[in-house]
């Protein structure tokens, strides 16, 4: 089949990082894909260089956003400009690239297993590092409760990048505009209630960047993190009776983000009154 793949990819100030992705872009051997540039307004040369790659392919759609809105906002926004005859969509990250065969595989599995998510695993890097290695692929089918479990099991099973999506689901849907953490984990959630099955392979085909000063601490970071907390005990009380394993494993994620947020208010209470505010928030919920 030949189905018509988007691909969005927000973009804000990570001028270092287009080049490589942009490159394994163009390397996949899927051919039918759409790319979605959605660029806010960025302080480096990002946008120029979006507007630059997409001058050059036809298959690539640039939208430029004068004023920054945040990541969630521009994921919603590249939704919205979704061609109709999508049939699958992913998310990329533009400090990440991919493997040459992240499409192919990810859109075999997804349509051979009549499934309605298709997952991959992933390499994390603090800088460029090898190619993946080649190695026998392993395929597991899953049931939604089993899904939902797994994306709370492991944090990183609620990323947006290591997945194919159905577009038809995907547009039934938005991301929350609200949450500065963790938003693509409440989406995938979103998602996946909507599924009947799910299909994992243990192909690694998708290159994650770690950036150190991504995850900087500060008094607006912290209200988000709270903001955070907020969040995922509303979702925990309105979870369906007959899901009881992943409200465990969501219950047991909260509990290691309160305990996050806790340990940096105690050791930081004497440097910054609000922290204080914070603790007695935690303490009252």
């Amino acid at each position: 089949m030949n189905d018509l793949i988007s691909v969005i990819i927000p973009i804000y100030n990570v001028e270092n990082y287009l080049e490589r992705c942009f490159e394994s872009i163009d390397k996949q051997t899927y051919k039918n894909f759409e790319v979605i540039l959605v660029c806010d307004k960025s302080s480096d040369n990002s946008t120029e260089l979006c507007r630059k790659y997409a001058e050059k392919k036809d298959n690539v759609k640039f939208f430029f956003r004068e004023n920054e809105r945040g990541v969630s906002s521009a994921r919603n926004f590249g939704i919205e400009q979704i061609s109709p005859e999508s049939k699958f969509t992913a998310f990329v990250d533009a400090d990440d690239w991919l493997d040459p065969d992240y499409l192919l595989i990810l859109h075999k599995n997804i349509v051979e297993y009549d499934a309605d998510i298709s997952f991959c695993k992933w390499k994390s890097h603090k800088k460029r590092g090898k190619d993946f290695k080649k190695i026998r692929p392993n395929i597991e089918i899953r049931d939604k409760h089993s899904t939902l479990s797994s994306i709370f099991y492991t944090y990183l099973g609620g990323t947006l990048w290591q997945k194919l999506f159905k577009t038809e689901i995907i547009k039934t849907l938005q991301f929350n505009t609200n949450l500065s953490y963790a938003e693509d984990l409440f989406f995938s959630y979103e998602y996946i209630q909507k599924i009947k099955f799910a299909v994992f392979t243990n192909q690694p085909l998708y290159h994650y960047t770690v950036r150190s000063n991504s995850a900087s601490r500060n008094t607006k970071s912290l209200e988000a993190h709270y903001d955070l907390i907020m969040e995922f005990k509303d979702l925990i009380d309105n979870m369906p009776e007959d899901q009881i394993q992943t409200q465990i494993y969501a219950k047991s994620l909260c509990y290691l983000f309160c305990l996050e947020l806790l340990a940096y208010c105690l050791l930081n209470r004497h440097k910054d009154k609000t922290m204080k505010t914070y603790l007695k928030k935690l303490a009252n919920e």
